[in-house]
């Protein structure tokens, strides 16, 4: 929350006289008038604005205003003087959350806003709901795309009904067009890269072709399937092939090996194009196996953990999302981790977003909401929280007690 009051007294005693903490709300801002106050909305971000209604320079109404333009979603509480209220409640419209007549009743002030608060989180929780649902059911589509891929270019059968459903009907029957099937080969090591990219990549080639899809086979070997007509077939290989070497060089993988073979006139099946594909690339690109990397030694995977962690940080990183980008259970990774690094996964990870935010804390080019962005914390107020606890202050004052500094 920020304060917005032009009395010092005033404005010194809301801020030191009231438990804030006691509604889980923390003063991250002052300001002696609107324009003042507006700025600090546009720095810092807040959740709610508590503000004097009469004030030089620009009043609690006309803040309100441009708050509602640059920040619809915030909470606006107006104090207000009996003799100010008829005045204060022209802003009726811009959906004030409550008017606190002053003198300030503390407990009355302190049930108002723990309201908003409230009010907050509960949208807070369903729009977090929201994106797992939307994130739950990407991915679950992504799994399902990929598995059925995969039994199909293994020689096993496949439900018709189920590829229907997906929009993979076109790999199950011959067709008049060629189907053809472009195999690459590249690092194991960007296997978290493609898993999180593979729908952008389905996008990207269906754009050409119409119908395709890319599925990774197992760490190291990514399919595309794809259809098109006799007479546009290599036009639309070599096309795909850029835009496969394209992605594998946004990932800093500039040496994919990328193989091309379609049925022709025998309408072979998928299966039959994919081990001909293996046959072909098996002296020198054979596929890893899936069981020898897992026995890598311990040290060797927490370094890789390590390394995702200080290349990603700034993602929404979460033990069970490294464990699965790396092929193992959450509990055995954050074990392994541990017992090398002497401390736990989240831990780390806590530990390499804090000093990544201390570093950027002590320049100016970023504002402090743009820092908890950037380091992965995903809102400003859980910013706030987990710095101070690890730090001892707030990221404010960190900034203002290291402005000498340099990075």
């Amino acid at each position: 929350m920020i304060l917005v009051e032009d009395e010092s007294f005033e404005r010194n005693s809301l801020v030191n006289c009231i438990d804030w903490q006691l509604v889980g709300i923390q003063i991250i801002g002052e300001a002696i008038n609107g324009s003042q106050g507006f700025s600090l909305v546009e720095e810092l971000h807040p959740d709610i604005v508590l503000t004097d209604v009469k004030m030089p320079v620009m009043d609690g109404i006309e803040l309100s205003k441009k708050i509602r333009r640059y920040a619809p979603e915030t909470k606006i509480i107006f104090l207000s003087s009996y003799d100010d209220f008829e005045y204060a409640k022209q802003a009726i419209d811009l959906n004030i959350q409550a008017y606190v007549m002053k003198p300030v009743n503390e407990m009355e002030l302190l049930r108002v806003v723990k309201k908003a608060a409230n009010e907050i989180t509960e949208k807070a929780i369903e729009r977090h709901m929201l994106d797992k649902i939307k994130e739950n059911y990407s991915t679950s589509i992504n799994l399902a795309h990929q598995a059925l891929v995969n039994r199909m270019l293994t020689g096993m059968q496949i439900n018709e009904e189920g590829a229907r459903n997906l929009g993979l009907e076109w790999l199950r029957s011959p067709s008049p067009r060629k189907l053809s099937l472009l195999l690459s080969l590249y690092n194991q090591g960007l296997m978290y890269s493609i898993d999180e990219s593979l729908s952008e990549l389905n996008r990207e080639c269906a754009k050409i072709c119409g119908q395709s899809i890319s599925a990774c086979m197992n760490p190291g070997v990514l399919a595309t399937l794809f259809c098109a007509s006799d007479e546009l077939i290599e036009d639309t290989a070599a096309k795909l092939k850029q835009v496969l070497l394209n992605f594998f060089e946004e990932r800093d993988e500039r040496h994919a090996k990328i193989s091309f073979i379609c049925q022709g006139k025998s309408l072979r099946t998928p299966a039959h194009l994919y081990a001909d594909l293996l046959g072909r690339n098996a002296n020198s690109y054979a596929p890893p196996d899936l069981h020898a990397e897992k026995k890598r030694n311990k040290k060797q995977i927490a370094d890789e953990v390590e390394n995702i962690i200080t290349t990603q940080y700034q993602s929404p990183l979460t033990l069970e999302s490294i464990a699965k980008t790396m092929h193992f259970t959450p509990n055995y990774l954050g074990t392994v981790f541990k017992s090398v690094k002497k401390l736990s996964v989240n831990r780390f990870l806590m530990q390499t977003r804090i000093e990544k935010a201390e570093e950027f804390l002590r320049g100016r080019e970023l504002s402090i909401n743009e820092i908890a962005e950037c380091c992965g914390f995903g809102s400003l107020t859980y910013f706030y929280t987990s710095f101070k606890k690890e730090t001892g202050v707030t990221p404010s004052d960190f900034r203002q007690n290291n402005s000498g500094d340099t990075v």
